[in-house]
């Protein structure tokens, strides 16, 4: 992981917890500025974290309201998820 990134994650302040956060609810979150994606069964908000991906927006955007898991571990296996979890805002439900 790049040194920015580590230094971004530091800065960055835990968002507020949620809570239960239904797939109808995190489809509407898809928009650059509103970016919601599922990881394991937890949803964060990735809007802040955009810019500083080294892959580029758009390959975070693919993801923006649905899930991310499969696409992360295909390409970040190696990364730790601690990096975005103060971005975590709630648990994904049915």
């Amino acid at each position: 992981m790049a040194s920015a990134q580590i230094a971004w994650s530091q800065r960055q302040k835990k968002l507020d917890y949620i809570g239960d956060i239904t797939r109808e609810e995190l489809s509407k979150h898809n928009k650059v500025e509103d970016c919601w994606v599922s990881f394991q069964g937890f949803v964060y908000n990735m809007s802040s974290y955009l810019e500083m991906h080294p892959g580029g927006v758009e390959r975070i955007m693919n993801c923006a309201g649905g899930d991310m898991t499969e696409d992360y571990m295909n390409r970040h296996r190696w990364v730790s998820p601690n990096l975005f979890e103060k971005l975590k805002i709630g648990k994904l439900v049915n």
